[in-house]
Order: structure tokens, then sequence, then C-alpha cells
């Protein structure tokens, strides 16, 4: 009987080491996007079609509850980051990477950030209906905004003097409707 219980211990051993081994070796392997805190980032493409006004969609960002800040002022606060960025595009470069690691927003978040920022400014409309972003784990390190070239740094401002002239124009008593 005892022989029994000691030859199973082994079997029961032998195939815990069997499976686990493969684990522990591609554990210990680098990863080529290692960061060096041992996460490693993954830059992540993504077109959004849905939620975007200018595109016909409506305004639906998916939040969930974090702790400490909220999820939505922390879906606030890159958005804010995103709209500097944007602001101060230069009018050549195609692409802006915007470092949102201080945030500490969870990836599950990313695309209402990228709804949030786009509808809540439609004067950027220079920025392409894409975004890509990495992560360190669950959280979003930073996230690239694209732009369109076609544009100029005069095609932005000849739109924002007409948008201004338009909105001057606008009397603050008229309906939603009649603005």
């Amino acid at each position: 009987m005892k022989t029994k219980r000691t030859l199973l211990c082994l079997i029961l051993v032998l195939v815990m080491v069997m499976g686990f081994a493969p684990v522990s070796v591609m554990a210990e392997e680098p990863d080529e996007t290692e960061n060096g805190s041992g996460a490693a980032e993954e830059e992540i493409l993504v077109e959004v079609k849905d939620g975007i006004l200018q595109n016909g969609g409506l305004f639906q960002p998916k939040t969930r509850k974090s702790r400490g800040a909220t999820s939505e002022e922390k879906i606030a606060e890159a958005a804010a980051l995103l709209y500097n960025a944007a602001k101060n595009w230069d009018g050549e470069a195609e692409e802006i990477d915007v470092d949102i690691s201080g945030v500490a927003l969870p990836s599950s978040d990313i695309g209402a950030v990228f709804t949030a920022f786009v509808n809540g400014n439609p004067d950027f409309f220079y920025v392409l209906g894409y975004y890509s972003y990495s992560c360190s784990g669950e959280i979003v390190e930073s996230m690239t905004l694209f732009f369109d070239t076609s544009f100029t740094l005069s095609d932005v401002e000849a739109f924002r003097s007409a948008a201004s002239q338009i909105l001057s124009g606008v009397d603050g008593s008229w309906s939603d409707e009649q603005k």
C-alpha cells in the first residue's frame, strides 16, 4: 500500500513538473518589446466607426468603475492630453504619440477616450478616425493620433476663422435648433 502511495505521489509530481515547465521557460524568455519594467508593451491600432458624431454615430462612451479617480475623470484627463497634442499639431506630422501613462487609464476605457476627444472637438477635422495605443499590462502608456496631412495649418486657421465668424452671429437666446 505504501509503495502505491509513493508511486502515485511521484507520478503526480512528475505531471506537475512537466505541466509547469513550459510556463516557467516562456516566462523567463525575454520579450522583444519588453519595456524594462517586466511588462510587455504592444501597440494596437484601432479604427473607429461607431460612436463618432462626425461619422453619424452617437456619443456612447463605455466606462467602468476603478479605484481612485473615477473612470470618467481618467477619460476626461486623457482626452485633454489628446486635445493639447492635436492643438499643437505642426501641419506636417502624420502622427503624434501622446504619453498618457500618468493617467493610469485601463485599456478597457481607451475607446471612450478617443470618442470623447473627437466628439468634443469637431474643429480637429484633420485628425483621422483611427488611433493606436501601447499598454504596459492593462494600463495604457501612450496613444498615437493620426493626421490627414492633405490639410495645412492655413486650412486649419481658415476653418477656425470661418467658425468664429459664424458663431459671432449666433444669438444666445436662440434654441438649439435655431443655432
